[in-house]
């Protein structure tokens, strides 16, 4: 059963059993309430001069008034948000400038979402993202290191559709954990799908040591239509 909230005549009795001495319980029967809502009324809604109905009704309403409200996206608003996707513009920026101009309150992840479901569609807004436009780069070590230096590598945004939407069996992601002090290695396979993880302890993350023990991983797993390869370190 849905909550509906009290109204004021639920509120006056409230009050009038409350200072009769009435336990919550008794209250929460009489009104065919729980006592949990009783007794976290009776504590919201209290003044200086203790539960008082009019009061508390007045202080319900200022909270649902004040309280942040859903916004839809209307077909108006998704033509705006869409013009400012496509002038680069990220979703945090649009949220701030529609608040600025006064016009909705847009949180920056409702139109994160809306680009998802776009993509989904088969929609292209998120080609507008900036993130998406920037390859990917290791946070530490020299701009010339091992990722530029990857031969044949394939970006994850070229990763088949089927592999992100976790439909079928086969799809592999590859990670290598490293030990305390940097002293050995754990690399990692996991089936996207079934989730799967296989592991195997190295002595070091170079690059020979790390493939011999992926492809001794794989070696018992042939039949994968495809391997997603995703180093995270």
């Amino acid at each position: 059963m849905a909550y509906t909230h009290l109204t004021p005549e639920e509120r006056h009795y409230i009050e009038t059993r409350h200072k009769l001495k009435d336990s919550t319980m008794i209250i929460a029967c009489a009104l065919g309430r729980s006592q949990s809502t009783i007794s976290r009324k009776l504590r919201l809604n209290r003044g200086q001069r203790g539960y008082r109905h009019q009061q508390a009704h007045s202080k319900a309403q200022q909270r649902h008034a004040d309280k942040a409200k859903a916004v839809k996206l209307t077909p108006a608003l998704i033509n705006t948000i869409d013009a400012l996707l496509e002038q680069q513009w990220s979703p945090e920026q649009i949220s701030g400038r529609l608040a600025q101009a006064g016009q909705v309150s847009v949180c920056h992840e409702s139109i994160y979402q809306h680009v998802l479901k776009d993509k989904q569609a088969g929609g292209k807004l998120y080609l507008n993202l900036r993130r998406h436009a920037k390859t990917y780069r290791k946070r530490y070590g020299s701009r010339t290191g091992s990722v530029k230096g990857i031969p044949n590598r394939v970006d994850i945004d070229e990763r088949p559709e089927a592999a992100n939407q976790r439909s079928r069996l086969g799809d592999w992601e590859a990670d290598t954990m490293i030990g305390k002090g940097h002293q050995g290695a754990l690399v990692t396979l996991d089936e996207r799908k079934s989730k799967l993880r296989l592991a195997f302890p190295v002595a070091n993350k170079s690059a020979d040591a790390v493939t011999a023990s992926w492809r001794a991983l794989k070696s018992g797993y042939t039949r994968s239509p495809s391997t997603t390869a995703k180093n995270l370190t």
